[in-house]
């Protein structure tokens, strides 16, 4: 099963893909979901990412909410020019006869 996110009326929707169709659901995949007679293309649909990333952090003063999407990202290439050199292995000591 091929789980979609798109944009509908305004508002995300969820729907699952079969074939060139999507078929949209009530609720989410998540939380439980009831199929609907609804079918769209999805040549049609403006898809969306999968999930909507939201955090909230409590602090003494107030209470900071936020929603991440995709395009907020920051983009950034790292890179490393150092050659790691592995350590030997140490030899296992040897043990003494008691």
């Amino acid at each position: 099963m091929r789980w979609v996110r798109y944009e509908t009326n305004g508002h995300p929707a969820y729907g699952i893909l079969e074939g060139d169709t999507v078929t949209e659901v009530k609720g989410d995949p998540f939380a439980g979901y009831e199929r609907t007679a609804i079918r769209r293309p999805l040549a049609a649909l403006k898809l969306m990412v999968p999930v909507e990333m939201r955090e909230e952090y409590d602090m003494p003063s107030n209470r900071v909410t936020g929603n991440a999407s995709y395009s907020r990202f920051r983009r950034f290439q790292v890179t490393a020019d150092e050659d790691i050199a592995v350590p030997k292995a140490e030899p296992e000591p040897e043990s003494k006869p008691q």
